[in-house]
């Protein structure tokens, strides 16, 4: 099965993280955690993945549409659910007779319908995380790096929002996922990478 994302002998360009070359590799539908304490490197690995930080040394492949959800989400806070949804859409270069369709299904699909017509700043912190993971989603990616999307969230949300990743990594999503906390992992990751000794703990 082809690799969705290969990081080979990937030296991070930031100081004060893990010095070891990182090599991992993620196939079709798989999930791999990113598990360690602050300042470890987790969120600059994502980062650098995505091309907001400069790759030191090292190899980075993305086979396919990558998507980065990250753990500040950058939404417009005066403006509804829905016309965020649709700016996102625009910047992810979504056509315009495509997005209306897109927007329609990720809300459903993601359990924001009810509320898209909510300025964010109304939503509580678990809704928030439903309309950015529905951001994310939009672009129909075959990778997604999440970083820590899960914090402050209840247990119940926490489940509702792996049972939605669960159900993409079902139709091929592959997954790299930050967080602070091994509960986060449960039924989305098949293995954990430990910064910053780069150990690897299969689920």
């Amino acid at each position: 099965m082809e690799n969705q994302l290969v990081v080979e002998n990937l030296l991070l360009s930031r100081k004060n993280v893990t010095d070891q070359p990182i090599s991992l590799s993620l196939k079709k539908g798989q999930g791999i955690g990113i598990y360690g304490p602050n300042g470890s490197g987790k969120s600059t690995l994502l980062d650098t993945i995505s091309g907001i930080l400069p790759v030191g040394e090292g190899e980075i492949i993305v086979n396919g549409v990558l998507s980065y959800a990250m753990q500040f989400d950058g939404f417009q806070e005066n403006l509804s659910c829905l016309d965020n949804l649709y700016l996102e859409a625009t910047y992810a270069g979504i056509s315009k007779n495509q997005r209306q369709e897109r927007i329609v299904q990720r809300a459903e699909e993601c359990g924001v319908t009810s509320f898209l017509n909510k300025k964010v700043s109304q939503l509580s912190s678990g809704m928030r995380v439903r309309v950015m993971l529905a951001a994310s989603l939009l672009v129909n990616p075959d990778v997604l790096l999440l970083d820590e999307a899960f914090n402050a969230l209840d247990e119940e949300t926490i489940g509702s929002m792996q049972e939605i990743l669960h159900r993409e990594k079902q139709k091929g999503l592959s997954l790299l996922f930050v967080s602070h906390n091994k509960f986060h992992f449960d039924s989305i990751c098949e293995a954990i990478v430990l910064f910053p000794s780069l150990e690897v703990v299969k689920l």
